[in-house]
C-alpha cells in the first residue's frame, strides 16, 4: 500500500506507510471474510500512536498525529455502542441518567477516540476498521450505503482497476480491495488528512497492498484548492472544496488533480464511485478523456437538482444510460452510468 499524488507531469511525492510484516496476503489466499488478524508492527489493538507524513509533488502537505486512548472500560465502553447503538440512544434520551452516562461516557471515550473492530456482515464481513463508536457504527454493522456494496459486488471483478473518489476512511476501498484481489488496483482519493491517515491504517490492518492512496481533492483542474475540514465531532465524512476566499478556522489548503490527468500517468479505471459532498460537476468535467476512450462504469452521488442536471448533461454527451437509484425529489441522491 502507498500514498502518493502530483497533477504535474514528471514529478510524483511518494511515502510509503509504515510496512506491516509478516501479515498474511488478502483476497484468495486467505480464508473468505477473513482478512489479516496480525500484523507485527500495527498494534492489533490500536493503542499506540501514528504518525503518517504524506507528500504532493514538492512537499509535505500534511502530518497528522494521532494518539489512541487505551483500557479495557473504553473497549467495552465502545464495542457497546457498536453492537448496541440503539439502546445506548435510548439510555441518552432518560431524564437526569442519560445526562449522567453522557458525562461518564464522554471521560470514558473523548473526542478522537477509536477503536478496532471487524464488519460483521455484508460483503465487507470480517474486515478491519479502525472507527469512532459513536458515529460509525453503521460501517461495523454494515449499514452504509447497502446499495452501493451491491454495486460494487455487483460489478468489481478480479484484476479490475477502482476508482474511489472520495475515499474518507476506506470502507469502500477496502471492500473494493477485496474484490478486485492482488492482482487487481484500487486509486483511493481523499483530501482530508485525518481521514488519510485512518485511510493509510486500515488498509495496512487488512493486508491490502494493492490500495494505493491519493492525498488529494478531485477537481477539473490541477490545481490547489480550499477545503473545509468536517468537524472534530463527527464521522469527518463531509469535507468539501470552498470557492470563496472567506476565512474559517478549519478551511486548509490541498492539491486537486484531475481524473484525466491521472489515468494517464497510471491505469485507467473500469469502475468509478464519486461521492465529494457537492463537487461531482466539477469531477466528471475532469474526467472526460476517460469517459470517452475507455468508458468505465460509475456510481455517483449527486447533491442538488443543478447538479443532477449537469451531471446528466454530462454522461448523456459520452453516451451513457443513466439509471437514479431514489425515485424522490430529496437529495443526496445516486446515480449508475453505463456506456450503451
Amino acid at each position: 500500500m502507498e500514498s502518493f499524488s502530483d497533477c504535474r507531469p514528471g514529478r510524483r511525492g511518494r511515502v510509503r506507510g509504515s510496512h506491516c510484516r509478516n501479515s498474511a496476503q488478502p483476497g484468495r489466499n486467505a480464508p473468505e471474510g477473513n482478512p489479516t488478524d496480525s500484523t507485527s508492527n500495527c498494534r492489533a489493538d490500536g493503542a499506540g500512536e501514528l504518525g503518517a507524513a504524506v507528500f504532493c509533488g514538492c512537499g509535505p502537505v500534511a502530518f497528522v498525529q494521532d494518539r489512541e486512548q487505551s483500557g479495557t472500560m473504553r473497549d467495552l465502553l465502545a464495542h457497546l455502542l457498536l453492537r448496541c447503538p440503539q439502546m445506548a440512544q435510548f439510555v441518552r434520551r432518560l431524564p437526569v441518567l442519560g445526562a449522567v452516562a453522557h458525562r461518564v461516557g464522554s471521560r470514558l471515550l473523548p473526542p478522537g477516540a477509536r477503536v478496532w473492530a471487524k464488519v460483521r456482515a455484508g460483503p465487507a464481513r470480517g474486515l478491519w476498521l479502525r472507527v469512532d463508536p459513536r458515529y460509525e457504527d453503521e460501517y461495523i454493522r454494515s449499514t452504509h450505503e447497502p446499495l452501493l456494496q451491491q454495486f460494487l459486488t455487483n460489478h468489481l471483478r478480479p484484476g479490475m482497476v477502482f476508482y474511489d473518489v472520495g475515499a474518507h476512511i476506506g470502507f469502500f476501498s477496502l471492500l473494493a480491495a477485496r474484490l478486485v484481489g492482488r492482482e487487481g488496483k484500487v486509486f483511493s482519493f481523499e483530501a482530508a488528512p485525518e481521514n488519510v491517515n485512518r485511510l493509510m491504517e486500515n488498509a495496512r490492518r487488512n493486508g491490502f497492498e494493492q490500495i494505493t492512496i491519493v492525498p488529494a481533492a478531485v477537481w477539473k483542474e490541477c490545481r490547489q484548492l480550499r477545503f473545509q475540514r468536517a468537524s472534530d465531532d463527527s464521522s469527518r465524512n463531509t469535507g468539501r472544496v470552498v470557492l470563496t476566499q472567506a476565512a474559517a478556522p478549519e478551511l486548509i489548503e490541498v492539491e486537486a488533480v484531475t481524473l484525466d490527468h491521472f489515468a494517464q500517468q497510471h491505469l485507467f479505471p473500469q469502475v468509478i464511485k464519486i461521492d465529494v459532498e457537492g463537487a461531482e460537476v466539477e469531477v466528471l468535467e475532469g474526467a472526460q478523456k476517460i469517459l470517452a476512450a475507455a468508458p468505465p462504469v460509475l456510481l455517483c452521488e449527486v447533491h442538488s437538482a443543478e447538479s443532477a442536471i449537469r451531471v446528466q448533461q454530462l454522461l448523456d454527451v459520452q453516451g451513457y444510460r443513466v439509471e437514479w437509484f431514489e425515485p424522490t425529489l430529496r437529495y443526496p441522491q445516486h446515480l449508475l452510468a453505463v456506456s450503451c
